[in-house]
């Protein structure tokens, strides 16, 4: 059984991402307030297997997870976690010489309140996707892990942490903090552009 960690992301204090219009000092305070101490840390794991009887098909299950920390002495509010699995076809990279991916999954599970915070491990429903292994004109296609994008929100919906493994999109949702909502909002099937100018 071959396993290899596609994305780990070491544990980050979490930075309260300006919503539009730019929460004011009070409003910030409130939400630190109600999480004080969060920390995220997510990763997405990808194990492979060959398909019986192919020398080239292959199955990918992805499993994405995401470990949450608050301070063990205060209280923690209600929180959600959204994340959007997006995949690559196969045939059109190794035949085509083109990139296309499309969102696979999207999911929103529920982080309960605590009156003292704990480290908590939240896992979401892991994809398992079949692909030609072969890079090169005879790839018959399939799905395979790409990237993800991964929000934490607040318990009236705001922000606290955002985070993605695509860097053309980390970069521009930097520069368009409005953006990402629509973004968290796409549905499994979309097309995912890299192109993410308007």
């Amino acid at each position: 059984m071959h396993r290899s960690l596609i994305a780990l992301f070491l544990l980050t204090t979490v930075s309260l991402v300006a919503q539009t219009p730019k929460p004011t000092k009070e409003e910030q305070l409130a939400i630190a307030k109600k999480y004080p101490g969060l920390h995220v840390q997510a990763s997405v794991g990808t194990r492979t297997r060959p398909v019986p009887g192919s020398s080239y098909m292959k199955t990918m299950t992805i499993s994405p997870a995401v470990v949450i920390e608050s301070a063990q002495t205060q209280p923690m509010a209600a929180a959600s976690i959204t994340c959007l699995l997006i995949t690559m076809d196969t045939e059109e990279k190794y035949r085509r010489g083109e990139q296309t991916c499309k969102i696979a999954t999207t999911e929103t599970i529920g982080v309960p309140a605590v009156l003292k915070g704990s480290r908590r491990k939240f896992e979401f429903a892991p994809l398992q996707t079949r692909f030609d292994s072969d890079r090169d004109k005879s790839n018959i296609g399939g799905d395979v892990y790409k990237y993800f994008l991964l929000a934490v929100l607040s318990d009236d919906q705001k922000f606290l942490y955002l985070e993605t493994s695509c860097p053309g999109l980390d970069k521009y949702l930097e520069a368009h903090p409005e953006e990402r909502a629509r973004f968290l909002s796409l549905k499994p099937g979309v097309t995912f552009s890299s192109n993410f100018q308007k």
